[in-house]
């Protein structure tokens, strides 16, 4: 007969908290199985939570979520360390009637055989995993054959999408300030990918700071991937105008702080010299000179007139904007 730890059938909304399991070497062991019988309408809200689930039988797992002919769906698993020696670390089939969908949070999940995985996702439709750790060091991490499900900054090597899609993400957060040190609220933080396709924007606050979001590594479409990165972020305010760089995700995880260091002269109320690299510079008001009015003398540089002029006195061998050699 069966030996599983936790065996839940046809119950909703049940919580399973700091759970210490290990079951034994024999067949039919999971850790937790949760699962329904016979045929009927969805069961879920399970949650499972400061637990450590080990499982050591043929055809066991850290914990089990099977439908069969009614359904499982909506399920929650945080602050678990999950383990299978001989299946699957978490195996999900919602059944007939069930979703499928599963939340992991701050869990780490492993096991260790060939065709098996630390995640196998073999009919869910929608699942979050975040901040956590999946591994199997002899076959993939974790296996997709349905569903979008979109993993940020959680750490495995390698998956296999069948059918479906794995979106894969980490934290970004941006950081805005001058080159005198003073922190720029309001900066408009706007992320571009790889394709020049719009992303996110974020706005700072007065520490300088975005508030944190998510930014796209790739997303794995069937089997096929295609990378967002590198990603073209501008940084724009209406005092220092407009600021960009690159960064690329592809060989970084999370992004706490990316920085971005206005010039002091980004927003123009008046004739100046053009000094500061890769910088867009903006009129602020209409500017009358007497002589030229700006000199550019570093690379990359674009002045935006803003819908402002610049009028001078219409004496030769002055001009409004004067570049050499750039």
């Amino acid at each position: 007969g069966r030996c599983d730890g936790i065996m839940l059938v046809n119950t909703n909304n049940v919580s399973i908290y700091k759970a210490n399991i290990n079951t034994a070497s024999s067949l039919d062991s999971n850790a937790i199985l949760i699962t329904s019988a016979g045929v009927g309408s969805e069961r879920k809200g399970h949650k499972i939570y400061n637990s450590e689930l080990k499982s050591y039988g043929s055809q066991s797992s850290g914990i089990e979520i099977t439908g069969f002919n009614a359904g499982i769906g909506d399920t929650l698993v945080e602050d678990t360390y999950g383990y299978s020696d001989q299946y699957y670390g978490i195996i999900v089939n919602g059944g007939n009637f069930g979703n499928g969908n599963i939340n992991i949070s701050r869990s780490t999940i492993t096991t260790r055989l060939s065709f098996r995985y630390a995640l196998f996702l073999q009919d869910s439709e929608k699942s979050f995993i975040r901040d956590s750790s999946l591994s199997n060091v002899n076959d993939y991490d974790i296996k997709v054959l349905g569903g979008t499900h979109e993993f940020i900054n959680s750490s495995y090597i390698d998956e296999s999408v069948s059918n479906g899609k794995i979106i894969r993400k980490w934290y970004y957060r941006a950081y805005a300030n001058d080159t005198t040190g003073v922190n720029v609220f309001n900066a408009n933080i706007t992320a571009y990918n790889v394709s020049n396709n719009y992303q996110s924007n974020l706005t700072t606050d007065s520490t300088g700071y975005t508030q944190m979001t998510e930014i796209i590594y790739y997303i794995n479409n069937g089997g096929n991937k295609s990378y967002y990165s590198p990603f073209t972020i501008y940084a724009t305010n209406s005092t220092y105008g407009t600021i960009n760089h690159q960064i690329n995700v592809t060989n970084l995880t999370n992004i706490y702080k990316d920085v971005f260091t206005f010039g002091t002269t980004g927003g123009l109320i008046t004739c100046s010299d053009l000094d500061q690299v890769n910088t867009i510079y903006t009129l602020q008001n209409n500017i009358s000179t007497t002589g030229t009015c700006f000199n550019i003398t570093a690379d990359n540089i674009t002045l935006d007139g803003n819908g402002y002029s610049i009028t001078g006195d219409g004496n030769s061998g002055d001009w409004g904007v004067y570049s050499e050699s750039r």
